[in-house]
């Protein structure tokens, strides 16, 4: 489950906790995961500017460069988002954040003494973020398009992966495209490659839910050729996001779990 549960309370599937569910954020524990649904396009212009004076010159130039007011907003909205949420944890000021890339691009904490890792993937209007004490992650989002680019399926998906679509009926295939589809970039993004790797070598199908029922397999990715990382990864089940797909990868076993919906007026700068 990603939301807590009361004891005595019933098994369903997993939901987003509010604050009142959840209470508020605190410094995240050993082995513990939380991952955030966040609205951008709920902040107001107050809270932008106060975003904006958070973020590092790069943040700021990457804000600038989009082509519209919204497409910035936005931008500034998750990387305000992920500041805060991360100086909660680290107990540090959300401007003294410092960050760096990996040969790949993959951002990560300058200050590499902490075992945090986080993984930013925005959509629309709503972003996803996952951050993680001790645990590797990855998240996608994508918003759900009515026709799928089905043609990246040829040079992304692996040939079991394309086996199980030309299998599906019409109404299954978007479901089932873009599900895939997250979960491969969950996984390439948690990796730290990216999409530069082979991801026709990895198949991301088993335990793949269809119709509201699983697949045979468990939820772990398939590499061909070997891997440093086989077998160490596996997908975690997330709350559904009406209109929206998303996947998390975790590389290695979690504690806890929490899936828990923004709130910025509960974590200060």
């Amino acid at each position: 489950m990603c939301a807590r549960r009361t004891p005595g309370a019933g098994i369903g599937p997993p939901r987003w906790a509010s604050s009142r569910d959840a209470g508020d954020p605190g410094p995240i524990g050993a082995g513990e995961v939380q991952v955030w649904l966040i609205d951008l396009d709920a902040v107001t212009d107050v809270a932008l500017g106060q975003d904006l004076a958070i973020l590092g010159p790069q943040e700021r130039g990457r804000a600038a460069a989009f082509a519209t007011p919204t497409l910035r907003a936005r931008h500034v909205a998750a990387h305000g988002a992920l500041r805060r949420i991360l100086s909660v944890h680290l107990g540090v000021p959300a401007a003294t954040l410092a960050f760096c890339t990996s040969a790949w691009g993959r951002p990560f904490l300058s200050d590499t003494s902490r075992p945090f890792d986080f993984s930013l993937s925005h959509s629309g209007r709503l972003a996803v973020l996952a951050v993680s004490a001790g645990v590797r992650v990855g998240v996608d989002l994508e918003r759900l398009c009515p026709d799928p680019p089905y043609e990246i399926a040829a040079a992304a998906f692996s040939a079991a992966e394309r086996t199980l679509l030309a299998r599906l009926a019409q109404d299954e295939r978007a479901a089932a495209f873009y599900a895939l589809w997250t979960r491969k970039e969950a996984l390439a993004k948690g990796i730290g490659c990216g999409l530069d790797m082979d991801l026709t070598g990895l198949d991301v199908s088993p335990g793949l839910r269809l119709s509201g029922r699983p697949a045979p397999g468990r939820p772990r990715p398939r590499w061909s050729g070997g891997s440093s990382g086989e077998g160490s990864w596996r997908f975690h089940a997330m709350p559904d996001i009406p209109g929206f797909a998303a996947a998390l990868a975790l590389g290695g076993r979690a504690r806890h779990v929490i899936c828990r919906l923004y709130d910025r007026s509960l974590i200060a700068a």
